[in-house]
């Protein structure tokens, strides 16, 4: 996955942090959808809706975006591709990466 900002950078609180994340995907039917998810160390959603596309196979590359402002009570921020039919329960994350946050 290419993600911008890199995975591990470090967010401020306050902060407007526009995501990018491209990712390579492989699947097993003729589409899927690729979700971003961008949450808290709670799992709380930053972003809503969050940014989704079908994807068609076998293979391929996909890019989502979504801007968020970094919350004041958070200590980390996890961003999540997941990849997973619509309605799905289970899901295949294809990438995954921690960003933490600091105080201003």
């Amino acid at each position: 996955m290419h993600l911008e900002p890199r995975d591990g950078a470090d967010f401020v609180r306050g902060q407007r942090v526009t995501i990018t994340a491209t990712a390579r995907f492989d699947l097993n039917q003729e589409q899927d959808r690729v979700v971003l998810v961008v949450q808290d160390q709670t799992g709380r959603l930053l972003i809503e809706p969050q940014p989704a596309e079908t994807v068609t196979g076998p293979s391929g590359e996909v890019t989502l975006t979504g801007t968020f402002t970094v919350p004041g009570a958070v200590t980390s921020i996890d961003v999540l591709l997941p990849l997973g039919s619509p309605g799905a329960a289970a899901t295949t994350t294809v990438a995954s990466a921690r960003n933490a946050v600091k105080p201003r």
